[in-house]
């Protein structure tokens, strides 16, 4: 059976050790870890994992620097987490090139069964994320139609 190669990377150590302990008891997955941007940068574009759970709060730029370092130069599913998201956060993460977004509160069998999803093709965002996410671009379109309504006005309106 072949190992779908998982890299987490994360700065808390809570978090990547959490992380390990659950995917050592799964047969189906390979974990690689990384602390920073650098180090998921080189891992990812060396092509060393198929997914990668990317921290928001990454250090050294964080998770939408490292998205945008790697889109579209690596085979990767990237999927961003955090422990309190905005809409705008994830807006941006999923703009930036993330496959998907979740909730550092995700459940271990949540997790595995998102990783499972993604190693399928799925692209995983929770209800929550999801709302996130529209009322974000409701926000968008809403700033969109303002400028263009003050476009049309003249100097002196």
């Amino acid at each position: 059976m072949r190992r779908t190669r998982v890299l987490v990377a994360d700065g808390l150590p809570l978090f990547r050790v959490g992380v390990r302990s659950l995917l050592r008891r799964e047969s189906d997955f390979e974990l690689l870890e990384a602390t920073d941007v650098e180090e998921a940068t080189a891992l990812l574009l060396g092509g060393y994992a198929e997914i990668a759970l990317v921290d928001l709060d990454l250090p050294g730029g964080g998770g939408h620097e490292l998205v945008a370092r790697v889109r579209g130069r690596c085979r990767t599913h990237l999927i961003v987490w955090a422990l309190e998201p905005s809409r705008e956060s994830v807006l941006e993460s999923i703009t930036a090139g993330a496959h998907g977004f979740l909730q550092k509160e995700i459940s271990g069998p949540g997790l595995i069964r998102a990783l499972r999803g993604v190693a399928a093709g799925e692209a995983p965002l929770s209800r929550d994320m999801a709302g996130l996410m529209i009322a974000a671009i409701h926000g968008l379109e809403a700033r969109s139609k303002a400028l263009e309504r003050a476009a049309v006005l003249s100097e002196r309106e």
